[in-house]
């Protein structure tokens, strides 16, 4: 794919995913949780409690703290890397009851095939690849009719074995002419030997089955790795070594730059994800601005207009909120410079944005 190609760019929040499946947490109910399920393992508490942030608490237990012994701080990050783990294990339990895409999600799917949409996002769950997999959108390759598969086109992504590298498994996957999704915080179906710098044990499970279906039995296949997740902290640098998530953030930089437009769908932009604020900023000439959340209200000091406003170039910023807001957003997606605002959607002047670095 021509990274040049100026395209639209979705980005993808946990409201996505829990637009797609009621069931799906956002980040304090995947808290609540994860330490309900750390109780029962441990019978003790971790520490968390429900009207914390969970991303504050992680971060805050991701340190040492210089009061405690050495075998204390052990402690904290032997816990740490269960709650981790249990992270993925509450987000797997939770999509496996969703048996089928809504209406809205198969359009949007033709929608990105027809466009060679990139969309990034920040969801560890493959509910967006296995609805791909019932939906099979076609593309022309090597001048025949080929039905993708959603694992086809997360790319960059590891490799099914450890007999190579990811870099040539991604490059054969990058089909031509078809949509991008770039998984920027892993996958619930991506393992590694944590203690690798560089991501060279870095492996995938194929997923071809749809949704409320098991792939493949992968303890067998993963045996002595972990997830690769990048976990809901503040301070995630340390998560950015592997070559695989450089790749992934290099191929997001060229997404951001090319973008014709950005949907933000579900994702509220929190200030404390810097990097993801600095990557915005490297947009390029004013772009169509379209903001698809829940708490989309342009009304309020902090809203998420107003930040978007601050960090992107934008020409007109349009917002969809409300509890169907993604299914007005697909039912009502349109060119905004040839037609009229409706009613489900607020256009309002952006804010002055920053000049480029």
């Amino acid at each position: 794919m021509n990274d040049s190609v100026r395209r639209p760019l979705y980005i993808l929040g946990a409201g996505f995913s829990k637009a797609l499946h009621e069931h799906m947490p956002i980040t304090n109910d995947l808290g609540n949780d994860v330490a309900e399920l750390f109780k029962k393992q441990k019978h003790r508490k971790c520490g968390y409690e429900k009207e914390e942030s969970f991303e504050d608490w992680l971060s805050m237990a991701s340190q040492e703290l210089p009061y405690l012994d050495s075998s204390e701080n052990r402690q904290r990050a032997a816990d740490l890397q269960l709650m981790l783990s249990l992270i993925a294990t509450v987000i797997e339990q939770r999509s496996q009851s969703l048996e089928s895409a809504p209406p809205w999600l198969t359009t949007l799917i033709s929608r990105w095939n027809s466009e060679q949409a990139r969309i990034i996002t920040f969801n560890y769950d493959m509910l967006l690849e296995k609805s791909i997999n019932m939906v099979r959108p076609t593309i022309k390759l090597n001048g025949k009719d080929h039905k993708l598969y959603g694992d086809e086109v997360v790319f960059p992504r590891p490799q099914t074995d450890l007999a190579g590298t990811w870099k040539e498994q991604s490059i054969q996957s990058a089909k031509e002419g078809s949509m991008q999704i770039m998984k920027l915080h892993g996958s619930l179906n991506w393992y590694w030997a944590p203690d690798d710098q560089i991501g060279q044990t870095l492996r995938r499970i194929p997923v071809r089955k749809g949704l409320g279906e098991q792939d493949v039995d992968v303890n067998h296949s993963t045996s002595g790795l972990e997830r690769f997740l990048i976990p809901p902290l503040s301070g995630k640098s340390a998560y950015y070594r592997p070559y695989l998530t450089r790749a992934l953030w290099c191929d997001a930089l060229a997404a951001v730059r090319h973008a014709e437009s950005i949907t933000f769908m579900g994702y509220s932009l929190p200030m404390t994800d810097r990097v993801t604020v600095e990557l915005l900023k490297m947009s390029q000439s004013p772009l169509h601005v379209n903001i698809v959340d829940l708490h989309a209200d342009a009304k309020q000091d902090d809203s998420l207009q107003k930040r978007i406003g601050k960090i992107v170039k934008c020409s007109d910023i349009r917002t969809f909120s409300g509890k169907s807001c993604i299914e007005e957003f697909v039912n009502n997606q349109r060119s905004p410079e040839h037609e009229e605002p409706d009613a489900t959607s607020t256009d309002t002047e952006p804010p002055a944005s920053p000049t480029a670095p």
